[in-house]
């Protein structure tokens, strides 16, 4: 129970589901919460009515954790979301039979439990929460950890065969994904960018761009999965492909991939959930939200640059005789 108000509460998207048609609003991750507590049969309205928002802590690439605050008659309960890794230091206790201390112990247990389920391809976000009858002065501090939340979220159907024809055409397809790394393995693994075997790199073991030696800046080229980065990673790694004479196509949908985006010589934003900030900067908006479609626009790209080497071998070899006709004539003084 508690754990679906955290869903309502701890969550900035909207779901209307009063008309004929839902209305969708929000982060396509927030929204899947929102319609379980309503497949609960929570009323989404009411509970946030019934809650008074007080403070709220977005989510942050930086942090991994987002949290708000919210009173109900006297009552002061926090509510927090995110990565597990970052969110468990933050929590004294686990809320179990009853609500008793948290121990290293416990939680190399929830961290295990973690990794078997992202190893399954599941996105893991552990829920938290604090209740008090004064507000809590730092609302990621002091929580009482409640579970995790695994959601599925499987790769499009077309997006395999697309990655097929990358690899076919010469392209190298890159993974960076802010994702626990053992969920991007798995999706990896699925969509035939890595293989079994291949090594992955982490946010937290890269170094800044200024600060990587030749060997380093080679790793990442040969590397084709980077998990849990933050937007500086990305734009690093732009850097990195760029100066080795790639050219660099870069997709994204929220405000924090804008830099990398606008960084790579081709952005592409996606058309649908992408933030107005990351169209902006882009070259390129996919209007479907589809891998597939910049396949295919790089296929017909190919098609018009072949067209238009062929057009100007023709138009080159047709004048270019014509021009050594009347050279010879004029040399030869043949007219």
């Amino acid at each position: 129970e508690l754990i679906i108000k955290g869903f309502i509460l701890c969550n900035t998207a909207n779901l209307d589901i009063s008309g004929s048609d839902i209305q969708e609003i929000g982060d396509p991750l927030e929204i899947a919460l929102l319609k379980f507590a309503h497949q609960q049969g929570e009323d989404i309205a009411a509970v946030r009515q019934h809650f008074n928002k007080k403070e709220e802590e977005p989510f942050s690439s930086e942090t991994k954790i987002m949290a708000t605050s919210h009173e109900q008659g006297g009552i002061y309960f926090t509510f927090a979301k995110g990565a597990l890794e970052e969110l468990l230091p933050k929590c004294t206790h686990i809320l179990e039979e009853e609500i008793v201390p948290i121990d290293d112990v416990k939680r190399n247990q929830w961290l295990k439990e973690s990794d078997i389920f992202s190893a399954a391809g599941h996105r893991m976000i552990a829920m938290a929460y604090h209740k008090d009858n004064s507000a809590n002065p730092v609302i990621t501090e002091n929580l009482i950890f409640m579970g995790l939340v695994g959601i599925i979220d499987p790769p499009r159907l077309e997006v395999k065969a697309a990655i097929n024809d990358c690899k076919t055409a010469g392209i190298k397809v890159v993974m960076v994904t802010g994702d626990h790394s053992t969920t991007a393995q798995y999706i990896g693994m699925q969509l035939g960018i890595i293989e079994k075997d291949s090594s992955l790199i982490l946010g937290k073991d890269m170094k800044t761009y200024e600060d990587l030696t030749d060997a380093e800046k080679e790793k990442w080229i040969n590397t084709t999965l980077f998990a849990r980065v933050n937007p500086k990673h990305k734009l690093d790694i732009v850097k990195v492909f760029q100066e080795k004479d790639y050219v660099v196509g870069m997709t994204g949908d929220g405000v924090i991939d804008a830099p990398a985006i606008k960084k790579a010589d081709i952005g592409i934003a996606m058309g649908q959930r992408g933030t107005q900030v990351a169209q902006e900067v882009s070259d390129m908006v996919l209007k479907d939200d589809s891998f597939k479609s910049i396949v295919v626009a790089i296929r017909q790209g190919r098609v018009i640059i072949e067209n238009i080497k062929k057009f100007v071998t023709f138009l080159l070899s047709c004048n270019l005789s014509e021009l050594l006709i009347i050279a010879i004539t004029a040399v030869m003084n043949l007219h």
